[in-house]
């Protein structure tokens, strides 16, 4: 059997790390992101963002065949967070940051998806569970921005443009134990979040076993259990 390759867009933030730790083991690994993992096989880096994607887009093109034109499983994994209300006077710069940090990198995964996927594979965007179950106006540009990523997810799932048989589907964290939320939130219960590397594991199984795999179209809350391990609940 030959190996199998991914593809993970933010390959080099705390979540894509430890997806790319899981899988390097026994997959081929690209990282496409701001910067390289060197623990990927393969780092594709986004080049100057003052430059508009559009013109990105052939470079992109070229380093990843250089290394396979062909990926069993596609990840979206980018983003960050910003809070914030209607109130705010920097309320438009943080949509668009929101916007370019959460739903561009969600579109460029789905672009690369309908040309390297494979036939069957999966293809996996990353949500937020707060702004998918109920309104979040105190961090209002993040949830408008991970609601625009859900939409994508939902729309492409009924979508022909795809390869066949792919599968979609997006995890909604509610929180992501990070060194940066740890800073952020320093009196939360961090016993509550979810550990990447357990969400890696997993998208891992997810990744190679296709009975373990979500039906096309599903959303999962990832849910962290007394023991750190998690569970995916899906709406």
């Amino acid at each position: 059997m030959s190996q199998k390759h991914l593809l993970v867009v933010g390959g080099a933030g705390n979540l894509g790390r430890a997806i790319v730790n899981s899988f390097s083991k026994n997959w081929k690994v690209t990282s496409l992101d701001l910067k390289a993992n060197s623990q990927a096989h393969h780092n594709v880096l986004l080049g100057d963002l003052t430059q508009k994607l559009e013109d990105r887009i052939p470079k992109i093109y070229k380093d990843l065949e250089g290394f396979s034109q062909h990926y069993d499983s596609v990840f979206c994994v980018a983003g960050g967070w910003a809070g914030g209300s209607i109130k705010d006077p920097k309320i438009f710069s943080q949509l668009q940051l929101m916007h370019d940090i959460q739903v561009v990198p969600a579109f460029l995964t789905a672009h690369l998806a309908s040309k390297y996927l494979n036939p069957a594979g999966l293809l996996l965007f990353t949500g937020a569970a707060t702004p998918f179950r109920q309104p979040a106006p105190f961090m209002l540009a993040y949830a408008v921005e991970k609601t625009a990523v859900h939409g994508l997810a939902m729309n492409l799932a009924d979508s022909d443009d795809l390869p066949a048989d792919t599968t979609i589907a997006t995890i909604l964290p509610e929180t992501i134990d990070t060194p940066e939320n740890r800073k952020a939130m320093p009196d939360e219960d961090f016993s509550q979040w979810s550990p990447p590397e357990k969400i890696a594991e997993m998208l891992k199984r997810w990744a190679e076993d296709k009975n373990s795999r979500p039906k096309n179209g599903s959303f999962a809350i990832i849910k962290t259990l007394e023991n750190k391990e998690i569970m995916p609940e899906f709406v």
